[in-house]
Protein backbone atom coordinates (compact mmCIF):
# COMPACT_ATOMS: atom_id res chain seq x y z
CA UNK A 1 0.00 0.00 0.00
CA UNK A 2 2.83 2.44 0.93
CA UNK A 3 4.36 1.61 -2.33
CA UNK A 4 1.68 2.43 -4.14
CA UNK A 5 1.13 5.76 -2.18
CA UNK A 6 4.82 6.53 -3.20
CA UNK A 7 4.34 5.37 -7.03
CA UNK A 8 1.11 7.63 -6.98
CA UNK A 9 3.18 10.58 -5.88
CA UNK A 10 5.84 10.25 -8.37
CA UNK A 11 3.64 10.08 -10.93
CA UNK A 12 2.07 13.51 -9.65
CA UNK A 13 5.48 14.97 -9.24
CA UNK A 14 6.64 13.91 -12.84
CA UNK A 15 3.32 14.99 -14.57
CA UNK A 16 3.93 19.09 -12.16
CA UNK A 17 7.23 18.84 -13.71
CA UNK A 18 6.26 18.16 -17.49
CA UNK A 19 3.64 20.59 -17.10
CA UNK A 20 5.62 23.39 -15.71
CA UNK A 21 8.63 22.81 -18.30
CA UNK A 22 5.92 22.83 -21.13
CA UNK A 23 4.27 25.96 -20.13
CA UNK A 24 7.88 27.63 -19.52
CA UNK A 25 9.02 26.61 -23.05
CA UNK A 26 7.45 28.77 -25.18
CA UNK A 27 9.33 31.57 -23.42
CA UNK A 28 12.43 29.40 -23.32
CA UNK A 29 11.86 29.24 -27.50
CA UNK A 30 11.06 32.89 -27.75
CA UNK A 31 14.24 34.44 -25.61
CA UNK A 32 16.28 32.03 -27.76
CA UNK A 33 14.83 33.25 -31.00
CA UNK A 34 15.10 37.40 -29.73
CA UNK A 35 18.94 36.08 -28.94
CA UNK A 36 19.53 34.55 -32.77
CA UNK A 37 17.64 37.30 -34.31
CA UNK A 38 20.13 40.07 -33.55
CA UNK A 39 22.40 37.73 -35.22
CA UNK A 40 22.61 38.42 -38.98
CA UNK A 41 24.24 34.45 -39.31
CA UNK A 42 21.41 32.75 -37.20
CA UNK A 43 18.14 34.57 -38.42
CA UNK A 44 16.97 31.32 -39.95
CA UNK A 45 17.41 29.88 -36.48
CA UNK A 46 15.05 32.75 -35.15
CA UNK A 47 12.04 32.36 -38.24
CA UNK A 48 12.62 28.57 -37.46
CA UNK A 49 11.69 29.07 -33.54
CA UNK A 50 8.73 31.36 -33.61
CA UNK A 51 7.86 29.30 -35.99
CA UNK A 52 7.69 26.36 -33.78
CA UNK A 53 6.16 28.38 -31.51
CA UNK A 54 3.09 29.05 -33.59
CA UNK A 55 3.02 25.28 -34.67
CA UNK A 56 3.32 24.04 -31.11
CA UNK A 57 2.06 26.48 -28.67
CA UNK A 58 -0.52 28.46 -30.73
CA UNK A 59 -2.45 28.88 -27.01
CA UNK A 60 0.68 30.11 -25.40
CA UNK A 61 1.20 34.05 -24.28
CA UNK A 62 4.04 34.07 -26.84
CA UNK A 63 2.42 33.05 -29.39
CA UNK A 64 0.90 36.05 -30.95
CA UNK A 65 4.73 37.72 -30.12
CA UNK A 66 5.95 35.17 -32.67
CA UNK A 67 3.54 35.68 -35.51
CA UNK A 68 3.95 39.76 -35.37
CA UNK A 69 8.03 38.86 -35.24
CA UNK A 70 7.51 36.48 -38.25
CA UNK A 71 5.57 39.13 -40.16
CA UNK A 72 7.99 41.92 -39.08
CA UNK A 73 10.79 39.61 -40.10
CA UNK A 74 9.48 38.80 -43.31
CA UNK A 75 6.54 40.67 -44.60
CA UNK A 76 7.66 44.59 -43.83
CA UNK A 77 8.80 47.14 -46.40
CA UNK A 78 11.99 47.70 -44.97
CA UNK A 79 13.76 51.12 -45.45
CA UNK A 80 13.06 52.87 -48.55
CA UNK A 81 15.21 56.00 -50.32
CA UNK A 82 14.14 59.78 -50.78
CA UNK A 83 15.79 61.02 -54.03
CA UNK A 84 15.41 64.66 -54.87
CA UNK A 85 17.64 67.84 -56.40
CA UNK A 86 19.24 68.16 -52.91
CA UNK A 87 19.81 64.58 -50.78
CA UNK A 88 18.73 61.31 -51.29
CA UNK A 89 18.91 59.36 -48.18
CA UNK A 90 17.48 56.16 -46.29
CA UNK A 91 13.87 56.67 -44.60
CA UNK A 92 13.13 54.02 -42.56
CA UNK A 93 9.87 52.56 -42.81
CA UNK A 94 10.58 49.10 -40.86
CA UNK A 95 7.02 48.57 -39.10
CA UNK A 96 4.72 49.63 -42.35
CA UNK A 97 3.96 45.82 -43.95
CA UNK A 98 3.62 44.67 -47.61
CA UNK A 99 0.60 43.62 -48.94
CA UNK A 100 1.12 39.84 -47.84
CA UNK A 101 2.28 41.51 -44.44
CA UNK A 102 -1.50 42.75 -43.99
CA UNK A 103 -2.68 39.50 -44.80
CA UNK A 104 -0.74 37.59 -41.88
CA UNK A 105 -2.11 41.01 -39.60
CA UNK A 106 -5.43 39.65 -40.55
CA UNK A 107 -4.92 36.40 -39.62
CA UNK A 108 -3.26 37.53 -36.31
CA UNK A 109 -6.35 39.33 -35.22
CA UNK A 110 -8.56 35.96 -36.50
CA UNK A 111 -6.33 33.96 -33.98
CA UNK A 112 -5.77 36.12 -31.41
CA UNK A 113 -8.64 39.00 -31.22
CA UNK A 114 -7.31 39.94 -27.53
CA UNK A 115 -3.76 40.57 -27.71
CA UNK A 116 -1.80 43.06 -26.77
CA UNK A 117 -0.56 42.70 -30.60
CA UNK A 118 -3.81 42.57 -32.26
CA UNK A 119 -5.26 46.24 -31.05
CA UNK A 120 -1.96 47.53 -32.83
CA UNK A 121 -3.55 46.12 -36.23
CA UNK A 122 -5.63 49.02 -37.41
CA UNK A 123 -2.64 51.29 -37.09
CA UNK A 124 -0.56 48.74 -38.93
CA UNK A 125 -2.55 48.07 -42.09
CA UNK A 126 -3.99 52.13 -42.27
CA UNK A 127 -0.22 52.68 -42.51
CA UNK A 128 0.30 50.68 -45.56
CA UNK A 129 -2.45 52.03 -47.13
CA UNK A 130 -1.36 55.31 -46.46
CA UNK A 131 1.93 54.67 -47.79
CA UNK A 132 0.67 53.62 -51.67
CA UNK A 133 -1.89 56.19 -51.59
CA UNK A 134 -5.04 54.19 -50.94
CA UNK A 135 -6.89 56.66 -48.57
CA UNK A 136 -10.24 55.17 -47.93
CA UNK A 137 -8.57 51.88 -47.05
CA UNK A 138 -6.47 53.49 -44.45
CA UNK A 139 -9.14 56.25 -43.09
CA UNK A 140 -11.11 52.80 -42.24
CA UNK A 141 -8.36 51.52 -40.09
CA UNK A 142 -7.28 54.54 -38.43
CA UNK A 143 -10.85 55.20 -37.52
CA UNK A 144 -10.56 52.09 -36.11
CA UNK A 145 -7.35 52.78 -34.14
CA UNK A 146 -9.34 55.75 -32.92
CA UNK A 147 -11.60 52.59 -30.60
CA UNK A 148 -8.74 52.06 -28.68
CA UNK A 149 -8.17 53.77 -25.24
CA UNK A 150 -7.51 57.24 -25.59
CA UNK A 151 -4.27 57.00 -23.56
CA UNK A 152 -3.10 54.48 -25.78
CA UNK A 153 -0.27 54.95 -28.64
CA UNK A 154 -2.39 53.20 -31.27
CA UNK A 155 -5.00 55.96 -30.60
CA UNK A 156 -2.81 59.39 -30.26
CA UNK A 157 -1.11 57.87 -34.08
CA UNK A 158 -4.49 57.01 -35.53
CA UNK A 159 -5.80 60.23 -34.74
CA UNK A 160 -2.28 61.89 -35.98
CA UNK A 161 -2.64 59.90 -39.29
CA UNK A 162 -6.04 60.92 -39.91
CA UNK A 163 -5.13 64.57 -39.58
CA UNK A 164 -1.78 64.08 -42.36
CA UNK A 165 -4.43 61.82 -44.47
CA UNK A 166 -7.10 64.42 -44.44
CA UNK A 167 -4.66 67.06 -45.60
CA UNK A 168 -3.35 64.77 -48.50
CA UNK A 169 -6.91 63.65 -49.73
CA UNK A 170 -7.71 67.69 -49.93
CA UNK A 171 -10.23 67.25 -47.05
CA UNK A 172 -9.35 70.24 -44.90
CA UNK A 173 -12.51 70.20 -42.97
CA UNK A 174 -12.01 67.15 -41.40
CA UNK A 175 -8.26 67.43 -40.59
CA UNK A 176 -9.52 70.48 -38.66
CA UNK A 177 -11.76 68.58 -37.21
CA UNK A 178 -9.08 66.05 -36.17
CA UNK A 179 -6.63 68.17 -35.13
CA UNK A 180 -9.40 69.64 -32.57
CA UNK A 181 -9.56 66.18 -31.22
CA UNK A 182 -6.32 65.61 -30.72
CA UNK A 183 -5.49 69.24 -28.95
CA UNK A 184 -8.81 68.20 -26.46
CA UNK A 185 -7.20 64.53 -25.88
CA UNK A 186 -3.42 65.51 -25.64
CA UNK A 187 -3.26 69.07 -24.66
CA UNK A 188 0.68 68.88 -23.71
CA UNK A 189 1.50 66.55 -27.52
CA UNK A 190 2.84 67.97 -30.48
CA UNK A 191 1.34 71.56 -30.17
CA UNK A 192 3.92 72.99 -32.57
CA UNK A 193 2.92 70.41 -35.04
CA UNK A 194 -0.72 70.87 -34.58
CA UNK A 195 -0.22 74.76 -35.42
CA UNK A 196 1.12 74.30 -38.84
CA UNK A 197 -1.01 71.17 -39.76
CA UNK A 198 -4.18 74.12 -38.92
CA UNK A 199 -2.28 76.07 -40.88
CA UNK A 200 -2.40 73.73 -44.38
CA UNK A 201 -5.74 73.10 -43.72
CA UNK A 202 -6.76 76.93 -43.31
CA UNK A 203 -4.49 77.25 -46.61
CA UNK A 204 -5.72 75.02 -48.51
CA UNK A 205 -9.17 76.38 -47.68
CA UNK A 206 -8.21 80.01 -49.02
CA UNK A 207 -8.24 81.60 -45.38
CA UNK A 208 -4.71 82.95 -46.14
CA UNK A 209 -4.87 85.30 -43.31
CA UNK A 210 -6.06 82.22 -40.55
CA UNK A 211 -2.91 80.42 -41.94
CA UNK A 212 -0.47 82.85 -41.37
CA UNK A 213 -2.00 83.31 -37.30
CA UNK A 214 -2.05 79.36 -37.26
CA UNK A 215 1.73 79.22 -38.35
CA UNK A 216 3.14 82.18 -36.21
CA UNK A 217 1.78 80.67 -33.11
CA UNK A 218 4.78 78.66 -32.59
CA UNK A 219 6.59 82.00 -32.10
CA UNK A 220 3.95 82.24 -28.95
CA UNK A 221 4.88 78.79 -27.64
CA UNK A 222 8.47 79.27 -28.24
CA UNK A 223 7.93 82.74 -25.91
CA UNK A 224 5.69 80.74 -23.52
CA UNK A 225 2.92 82.82 -24.14
CA UNK A 226 0.11 80.46 -25.61
CA UNK A 227 -2.98 79.88 -23.61
CA UNK A 228 -1.42 77.22 -21.02
CA UNK A 229 1.71 79.27 -20.43
CA UNK A 230 3.78 76.00 -21.33
CA UNK A 231 6.64 75.74 -23.30
CA UNK A 232 6.60 73.57 -26.24
CA UNK A 233 10.39 72.33 -26.29
CA UNK A 234 9.78 70.98 -30.06
CA UNK A 235 9.09 74.99 -30.75
CA UNK A 236 12.32 76.20 -29.60
CA UNK A 237 13.80 73.97 -31.86
CA UNK A 238 15.14 75.20 -35.15
CA UNK A 239 13.57 72.95 -37.10
CA UNK A 240 10.02 73.88 -36.26
CA UNK A 241 11.26 77.55 -36.60
CA UNK A 242 13.00 76.70 -40.50
CA UNK A 243 9.36 74.70 -41.24
CA UNK A 244 7.03 77.90 -40.04
CA UNK A 245 8.89 80.06 -42.31
CA UNK A 246 8.60 77.81 -45.34
CA UNK A 247 5.03 77.25 -44.75
CA UNK A 248 4.64 81.14 -44.86
CA UNK A 249 6.25 81.55 -47.59
CA UNK A 250 4.56 79.32 -49.58
CA UNK A 251 1.31 80.85 -48.23
CA UNK A 252 2.25 84.37 -49.42
CA UNK A 253 3.25 82.59 -52.81
CA UNK A 254 -0.56 81.13 -53.10
CA UNK A 255 -1.98 84.42 -51.68
CA UNK A 256 -0.49 86.22 -54.36
CA UNK A 257 -1.14 83.84 -57.12
CA UNK A 258 -4.49 83.53 -56.46
CA UNK A 259 -5.98 84.79 -59.89
CA UNK A 260 -3.11 83.21 -61.90
CA UNK A 261 -3.84 80.35 -63.86
CA UNK A 262 -2.06 77.70 -62.58
CA UNK A 263 -0.41 74.53 -64.06
CA UNK A 264 0.05 70.96 -64.03
CA UNK A 265 3.15 68.86 -64.11
CA UNK A 266 2.56 65.01 -65.30
CA UNK A 267 4.43 61.81 -66.13
CA UNK A 268 5.32 58.24 -66.12
CA UNK A 269 6.98 56.03 -63.96
CA UNK A 270 8.73 52.78 -65.32
CA UNK A 271 11.00 49.97 -65.04
CA UNK A 272 12.42 47.49 -67.89
CA UNK A 273 9.28 49.04 -69.80
CA UNK A 274 6.38 48.21 -67.42
CA UNK A 275 4.46 50.77 -65.01
CA UNK A 276 6.23 50.80 -61.79
CA UNK A 277 2.79 51.76 -59.48
CA UNK A 278 2.35 52.90 -55.63
CA UNK A 279 5.71 54.96 -55.47
CA UNK A 280 5.37 58.86 -53.88
CA UNK A 281 6.03 61.40 -56.02
CA UNK A 282 6.92 64.61 -54.41
CA UNK A 283 6.38 68.14 -55.68
CA UNK A 284 9.04 70.33 -54.27
CA UNK A 285 8.97 74.04 -54.40
CA UNK A 286 12.10 75.98 -55.28
CA UNK A 287 11.15 79.91 -54.86
CA UNK A 288 13.03 79.97 -52.12
CA UNK A 289 16.50 78.72 -50.91
CA UNK A 290 16.62 75.84 -48.87
CA UNK A 291 17.89 75.88 -45.44
CA UNK A 292 19.20 72.52 -43.46
CA UNK A 293 17.05 70.48 -46.03
CA UNK A 294 16.49 67.18 -45.30
CA UNK A 295 14.43 63.91 -45.17
CA UNK A 296 11.29 65.36 -42.45
CA UNK A 297 10.89 67.99 -44.61
CA UNK A 298 10.25 66.56 -47.78
CA UNK A 299 6.67 64.98 -46.43
CA UNK A 300 5.45 68.70 -46.10
CA UNK A 301 4.86 68.88 -49.97
CA UNK A 302 2.67 67.95 -52.06
CA UNK A 303 2.83 64.23 -52.53
CA UNK A 304 0.68 61.65 -55.35
CA UNK A 305 1.33 57.85 -56.01
CA UNK A 306 2.03 56.67 -59.07
CA UNK A 307 -0.97 54.62 -60.42
CA UNK A 308 -1.32 50.84 -61.76
CA UNK A 309 -0.43 52.06 -65.43
CA UNK A 310 2.44 54.19 -64.00
CA UNK A 311 1.39 57.86 -64.19
CA UNK A 312 1.16 60.57 -61.50
CA UNK A 313 -0.04 64.28 -61.85
CA UNK A 314 0.16 67.43 -59.87
CA UNK A 315 -2.76 69.82 -60.49
CA UNK A 316 -3.40 73.39 -59.69
CA UNK A 317 0.23 74.31 -59.44
CA UNK A 318 1.67 78.23 -59.48
CA UNK A 319 4.14 79.48 -61.97
CA UNK A 320 7.49 78.85 -60.37
CA UNK A 321 10.88 76.49 -60.19
CA UNK A 322 9.76 72.75 -59.12
CA UNK A 323 11.45 69.14 -58.84
CA UNK A 324 10.25 66.09 -58.41
CA UNK A 325 11.58 63.83 -55.77
CA UNK A 326 10.58 60.53 -55.18
CA UNK A 327 10.06 58.31 -51.94
CA UNK A 328 10.53 54.65 -53.66
CA UNK A 329 11.86 50.84 -52.20
CA UNK A 330 15.28 49.48 -51.94
CA UNK A 331 13.86 46.00 -53.23
CA UNK A 332 13.07 48.46 -56.93
CA UNK A 333 16.09 50.56 -56.78
CA UNK A 334 18.50 47.71 -56.18
CA UNK A 335 20.53 47.35 -59.49
CA UNK A 336 18.98 50.29 -61.10
CA UNK A 337 19.21 53.72 -61.15
CA UNK A 338 17.02 56.81 -62.20
CA UNK A 339 16.74 58.84 -65.20
CA UNK A 340 16.87 61.34 -65.93
CA UNK A 341 19.15 63.30 -63.83
CA UNK A 342 17.18 66.03 -60.86
CA UNK A 343 16.81 68.67 -61.83
CA UNK A 344 14.78 72.10 -61.33
CA UNK A 345 11.61 72.60 -63.51
CA UNK A 346 10.27 76.44 -64.39
CA UNK A 347 6.70 75.93 -65.42
CA UNK A 348 4.61 78.81 -66.58
CA UNK A 349 0.58 79.85 -66.25
CA UNK A 350 -1.60 77.46 -67.93
CA UNK A 351 1.46 75.13 -68.71
CA UNK A 352 1.36 71.45 -68.89
CA UNK A 353 4.63 70.00 -68.58
CA UNK A 354 5.29 66.24 -68.33
CA UNK A 355 8.32 64.83 -67.03
CA UNK A 356 8.91 61.11 -67.36
CA UNK A 357 10.91 59.02 -65.02
CA UNK A 358 12.56 55.51 -65.46
CA UNK A 359 14.83 53.46 -63.55
CA UNK A 360 17.13 51.64 -65.97
CA UNK A 361 20.17 48.82 -65.41
CA UNK A 362 23.15 50.10 -64.06
CA UNK A 363 26.31 50.10 -66.42
CA UNK A 364 28.44 47.67 -65.50
CA UNK A 365 32.43 48.30 -64.46
CA UNK A 366 35.41 46.15 -65.06
CA UNK A 367 38.32 45.36 -62.27
CA UNK A 368 40.53 47.77 -62.77
CA UNK A 369 44.11 46.99 -64.10
CA UNK A 370 46.47 48.28 -61.49
CA UNK A 371 50.34 47.04 -61.84
CA UNK A 372 52.61 47.68 -58.91
CA UNK A 373 55.13 48.38 -61.84
CA UNK A 374 53.20 50.47 -63.86
CA UNK A 375 52.84 54.40 -62.65
CA UNK A 376 49.21 54.00 -64.53
CA UNK A 377 45.85 52.53 -63.91
CA UNK A 378 43.24 51.98 -66.25
CA UNK A 379 39.98 51.52 -65.76
CA UNK A 380 37.30 50.12 -68.40
CA UNK A 381 33.37 49.44 -68.46
CA UNK A 382 30.87 48.18 -70.67
CA UNK A 383 29.77 50.05 -74.02
CA UNK A 384 26.54 51.60 -73.74
CA UNK A 385 24.08 51.90 -76.53
CA UNK A 386 23.68 55.14 -78.08
CA UNK A 387 26.19 56.90 -75.07
CA UNK A 388 27.85 59.62 -77.31
CA UNK A 389 30.54 60.12 -73.61
CA UNK A 390 31.04 59.07 -70.84
CA UNK A 391 32.02 60.90 -67.20
CA UNK A 392 34.18 59.16 -64.31
CA UNK A 393 33.65 60.35 -61.10
CA UNK A 394 35.51 59.88 -58.40
CA UNK A 395 36.17 60.21 -54.43
CA UNK A 396 38.25 59.35 -51.60
CA UNK A 397 36.13 56.56 -49.11
CA UNK A 398 36.22 56.71 -45.75
CA UNK A 399 35.52 53.99 -43.83
CA UNK A 400 34.52 54.04 -39.57
CA UNK A 401 32.77 52.05 -37.48
CA UNK A 402 29.29 53.78 -38.66
CA UNK A 403 29.93 53.06 -42.03
CA UNK A 404 31.55 53.97 -45.37
CA UNK A 405 31.07 57.56 -47.17
CA UNK A 406 32.91 59.19 -49.75
CA UNK A 407 33.33 62.45 -51.08
CA UNK A 408 32.62 62.62 -54.97
CA UNK A 409 33.91 65.08 -57.64
CA UNK A 410 33.87 64.73 -61.70
CA UNK A 411 37.47 63.54 -62.33
CA UNK A 412 37.06 63.34 -66.75
CA UNK A 413 34.32 64.40 -68.65
CA UNK A 414 33.72 63.92 -71.91
CA UNK A 415 35.60 60.62 -72.47
CA UNK A 416 34.52 59.00 -76.02
CA UNK A 417 35.17 55.31 -75.43
CA UNK A 418 34.48 52.57 -72.37
CA UNK A 419 38.22 53.16 -71.27
CA UNK A 420 40.45 55.44 -69.70
CA UNK A 421 44.42 55.38 -68.55
CA UNK A 422 44.67 57.38 -65.55
CA UNK A 423 48.42 58.34 -63.89
CA UNK A 424 48.50 57.30 -60.26
CA UNK A 425 49.72 60.31 -58.93
CA UNK A 426 46.76 62.12 -60.56
CA UNK A 427 44.63 60.43 -57.97
CA UNK A 428 46.68 61.09 -55.48
CA UNK A 429 46.65 64.73 -55.66
CA UNK A 430 43.40 64.63 -56.15
CA UNK A 431 40.80 66.45 -54.29
CA UNK A 432 36.91 66.85 -54.13
CA UNK A 433 35.37 69.87 -53.90
CA UNK A 434 32.38 70.14 -51.13
CA UNK A 435 29.15 70.64 -52.59
CA UNK A 436 28.78 74.67 -54.13
CA UNK A 437 25.36 76.67 -53.71
CA UNK A 438 24.51 78.12 -57.30
CA UNK A 439 23.52 81.10 -56.83
CA UNK A 440 22.01 82.32 -59.43
CA UNK A 441 19.16 80.12 -58.59
CA UNK A 442 18.69 82.36 -55.41
CA UNK A 443 16.09 85.22 -56.20
CA UNK A 444 16.06 86.31 -52.89
CA UNK A 445 18.49 89.23 -51.73
CA UNK A 446 19.08 88.29 -48.24
CA UNK A 447 19.52 84.28 -49.84
CA UNK A 448 22.24 85.74 -52.30
CA UNK A 449 24.31 87.10 -49.47
CA UNK A 450 23.52 83.84 -47.25
CA UNK A 451 24.70 81.84 -50.80
CA UNK A 452 28.00 83.84 -51.03
CA UNK A 453 28.77 82.54 -47.11
CA UNK A 454 27.72 79.28 -48.00
CA UNK A 455 30.79 79.38 -50.79
CA UNK A 456 33.32 81.34 -48.87
CA UNK A 457 32.44 78.50 -46.32
CA UNK A 458 33.01 75.83 -48.82
CA UNK A 459 35.83 77.19 -50.00
CA UNK A 460 38.07 77.26 -47.03
CA UNK A 461 36.66 73.38 -46.26
CA UNK A 462 37.89 72.32 -49.34
CA UNK A 463 41.36 74.08 -48.57
CA UNK A 464 41.37 72.13 -45.24
CA UNK A 465 40.24 68.90 -47.40
CA UNK A 466 43.34 68.98 -49.15
CA UNK A 467 45.01 68.85 -45.74
CA UNK A 468 42.97 65.98 -44.69
CA UNK A 469 42.01 63.29 -47.41
CA UNK A 470 46.19 62.37 -48.11
CA UNK A 471 46.06 61.08 -44.51
CA UNK A 472 43.09 58.45 -45.49
CA UNK A 473 45.42 55.45 -45.74
CA UNK A 474 44.23 51.73 -44.96
CA UNK A 475 45.85 48.79 -43.86
CA UNK A 476 49.41 48.34 -45.79
CA UNK A 477 49.74 52.12 -46.83
CA UNK A 478 47.33 52.20 -49.70
CA UNK A 479 44.58 54.89 -49.93
CA UNK A 480 41.30 53.60 -51.71
CA UNK A 481 39.13 55.51 -54.16
CA UNK A 482 35.47 55.03 -55.07
CA UNK A 483 34.83 55.00 -58.93
CA UNK A 484 31.60 55.21 -60.86
CA UNK A 485 30.66 55.90 -64.44
CA UNK A 486 27.82 57.78 -66.05
CA UNK A 487 26.69 57.59 -69.92
CA UNK A 488 25.14 60.14 -72.01
CA UNK A 489 23.86 60.76 -75.29
CA UNK A 490 24.82 63.04 -77.80
CA UNK A 491 22.46 66.06 -76.35
CA UNK A 492 24.26 65.20 -73.11
CA UNK A 493 21.16 63.47 -71.47
CA UNK A 494 21.97 60.44 -68.49
CA UNK A 495 21.39 57.26 -70.08
CA UNK A 496 22.55 55.26 -67.29
CA UNK A 497 25.64 55.49 -64.35
CA UNK A 498 27.24 52.39 -62.24
CA UNK A 499 26.55 53.54 -58.98
CA UNK A 500 23.25 54.03 -58.63
CA UNK A 501 21.72 54.50 -55.36
CA UNK A 502 23.65 51.18 -54.18
CA UNK A 503 25.77 53.29 -51.49
CA UNK A 504 22.22 53.44 -49.28
CA UNK A 505 21.11 50.28 -50.21
CA UNK A 506 23.98 48.17 -49.10
CA UNK A 507 27.05 50.47 -48.71
CA UNK A 508 28.04 48.93 -51.97
CA UNK A 509 31.06 51.43 -53.79
CA UNK A 510 32.87 50.01 -56.80
CA UNK A 511 36.71 50.76 -55.35
CA UNK A 512 40.49 49.99 -55.79
CA UNK A 513 43.55 50.75 -53.50
CA UNK A 514 47.05 52.63 -54.60
CA UNK A 515 50.01 52.54 -53.08
CA UNK A 516 51.23 55.70 -50.72
CA UNK A 517 54.15 57.28 -52.82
Amino acid sequence: MDNNKKITKRIIISLIILGITYASLPTILYSAANYYEGQKESKNIAEGLYKKITKYFPHSSKAPNSLEALIISNNVQGESIFITNHFTSSNPNTYIPTAKGVEYYKLLVQKYPNSQQAKAVPLKIGQYYESIGYYGEAEKYFLQGLTEDRESFVASESNYHLIKLYLKSKSPQKALEYIEIYRKNYPESLKAEMYLLAGDAYQTLGDFKRAEKSYKNILKLEQGQDDSDLMDEKATNSFYKEKMEEKLFQNQRKLANINQEKAIIQGFLGKDGEALKNVAIFLIDENREKVNFCTSDIEDYPVTYVNDKGHYEFRDIIPGKYSIGLGISKKDLAGYTLVPEQQIYEVTAAQTLNVDLKLVPLLQVKQPEIKEESENITLQWEQVKDAHHYTLIAGWVKRNKDGVSFNSAELRENIPTNEIVLAKDELLEFNCPQQKLDEKNIDLAEGKQKAKAKIKENQNESEKEKERYPSLLHKDGQHEFAWSIKAYDRDNNLITDSSGFELFINQSLNTFFIPEK
